[in-house]
C-alpha cells in the first residue's frame, strides 16, 4: 500500500470519525419520566425530561448542549464562571494586583466564585450517572457552597469591615473563619449523607439551613458594627451603607427561592426545562458575586478599607488548607455513603 494512499484511509477514517461524533452529538437526548428514575433524583414538581442512569460518562459530557431538566442549572452557573473569570481579568486592567494590597481580597474572593460555580456545573451536568454518583457528587458540591462563604467572609473583613472590629479581631477572624467553614462542609456532608438526599425532607434542610446561618454570622461580624455606628452617628446614614444591604437583600431573595421549589410547584410539570426556582438562585446568585465585587471596588474607593491590611499569601494559604482539609474529608465522608448505593455505583 502507497504512503499516499495511507493517508487517504488516515483521512476517511478521520473524517467517518468526525461524522460519527457529531451525528451522536446532535442527536435529540433521550430522557425519562419521573417515574421512570430513581426517587433520588425526584426534584419537587419537575415530571420530565430526566436523564437515564448508567450511560457512559461521554452521555453525560455531551448532555452539557443537549434538552433536559438539568440544562438551565448546568448553564446558569458554568455562565456565571464566565463572567467572573472575566471580572478577575478585569480586575489586572484596573489594578496592579501585584503591589495593590486592596486589590488581593477581590482577587481571592473571585477566585473562591469561581469554584462554587464550576463544582456546581460540574455536579449538575454529571450527577445523574448514578445514585452513588448522585450522593457523592452533591458532596463536592458543597465543598463549592462553603468556599463561596468562605470568599463573603474574606470580602467582609479585608475590604467592608469597620475598622475598630477589624482592630480587635484581625489575629483571628481567619483561623475561625476558615474552620467555620470547613465545620459547615462537614455538617452539611452529614445532613447529606444521614438524613437522605431528598429536597423534601425538612429535617435534612433545617439542619443544612441552620449550619449556613452559623456561616453567615460569623462572615457578618465585620460590617454588623458599621451599621450600628451610622445609626447613631448624626452625620451618617444607614442609606450610605446601600451596596452591603443590597448583598442581604440577594442573599434573602435567593435563599427563597432556594428553600420553596416556586414557582414550580404552583406549575407542576411547566417548569421542567426552564424556570426552576434553583435555576432563580443560581441567576440571583451570580448577581449577588458580582454586586459583592463591585461593593469591594466601592469600599475601596472611598477609602472605607484603608484600615485594612491584607496579605495575599496569607489568604491563599487559608483559602489551600481549607481546600485540603474538605478534600480529605470528602475522601472520609464519602464512606459514609451507604453500602447498597456503593453496590449501585457505575464506571
Amino acid at each position: 500500500m502507497t504512503t499516499e494512499k495511507k493517508i487517504t484511509d488516515h483521512v476517511n477514517d478521520f473524517s467517518d470519525y468526525v461524522r460519527s461524533f457529531f451525528s451522536e452529538f446532535l442527536k435529540l437526548q433521550p430522557t425519562l419520566h419521573r417515574d421512570d428514575v430513581h426517587s433520588v433524583f425526584h426534584e419537587p414538581a419537575i415530571v420530565k425530561y430526566y436523564r437515564p442512569t448508567n450511560q457512559p460518562w461521554r452521555y453525560y459530557l455531551i448532555s452539557l448542549f443537549k434538552i433536559h431538566n438539568e440544562t438551565g442549572n448546568v448553564w446558569t452557573h458554568l455562565i456565571g464562571f464566565i463572567v467572573m473569570w472575566v471580572a478577575i481579568g478585569n480586575l489586572f486592567i484596573s489594578y496592579d494586583v501585584w503591589t495593590e494590597r486592596h486589590s488581593w481580597p477581590m482577587l481571592v474572593f473571585g477566585l473562591c466564585c469561581m469554584v462554587t460555580t464550576m463544582t456546581s456545573t460540574c455536579v449538575h451536568l454529571l450527577h445523574s450517572k448514578s445514585i452513588y454518583h448522585h450522593y457523592s457528587l452533591f458532596l463536592i458540591d458543597y465543598i463549592g457552597v462553603t468556599v463561596y462563604g468562605f470568599g463573603t467572609g474574606i470580602q467582609t473583613f479585608y475590604a467592608c469591615s469597620d475598622i475598630y472590629t477589624y482592630e480587635y479581631m484581625k489575629s483571628v477572624y481567619l483561623p475561625i473563619l476558615t474552620l467555620v467553614t470547613w465545620i459547615n462542609f462537614i455538617v452539611l456532608c452529614l445532613a447529606n449523607v444521614r438524613l437522605g438526599n431528598n429536597d423534601c425532607d425538612i429535617k435534612r434542610k433545617l439542619v443544612m439551613i441552620a449550619m449556613q446561618l452559623v456561616q453567615g454570622i460569623v462572615v457578618t461580624l465585620p460590617i454588623a458594627a458599621r451599621y450600628i455606628r451610622c445609626y447613631f452617628n448624626d452625620t451618617c446614614l444607614v442609606s450610605s451603607l446601600y451596596h452591603l444591604s443590597t448583598i442581604y437583600i440577594f442573599l434573602f431573595i435567593s435563599a427563597f427561592f432556594f428553600g420553596s421549589n416556586f414557582p414550580e410547584k404552583l406549575f407542576p410539570g411547566k417548569c421542567d426545562i426552564l424556570g426552576q426556582g434553583h435555576q432563580i438562585f443560581h441567576v440571583i446568585s451570580v448577581a449577588n458575586q458580582m454586586w459583592q465585587l463591585h461593593s469591594m471596588r466601592l469600599d475601596h474607593f472611598y477609602g472605607a478599607a484603608d484600615h485594612t491590611d491584607p496579605d495575599i499569601v496569607v489568604m491563599l494559604a487559608a483559602l489551600l488548607v481549607l481546600l485540603l482539609t474538605d478534600i480529605m474529608s470528602y475522601a472520609f465522608l464519602k464512606k459514609l455513603i451507604p453500602t447498597s448505593l456503593k453496590d449501585k455505583k457505575q464506571s
